[in-house]
């Protein structure tokens, strides 16, 4: 994964599957601050990253979110 503080304090965060399966991720969101809602940067929807659902990636799939404003 990938962290982006901008200089503002905006984060963004992006999490990659490199491979070709199905596959978790395993990010402590709480421990780096990242809890809450946040916006999909790709779809628009919006996600609570304390839930599970975004941690499912498809083979190379990358999801970006953002801070809800």
């Amino acid at each position: 994964g990938l962290m982006r503080i901008a200089p503002g304090g905006a984060m963004a965060l992006c999490v990659t599957n490199l491979g070709n399966e199905l596959q978790e991720a395993t990010l402590d969101t709480a421990a780096l601050g990242f809890t809450g809602e946040w916006r999909d940067l790709l779809s628009g929807d919006m996600m609570d990253l304390d839930g599970e659902d975004w941690r499912r990636l498809e083979g190379y799939q990358s999801r970006w979110w953002v801070a809800k404003q």
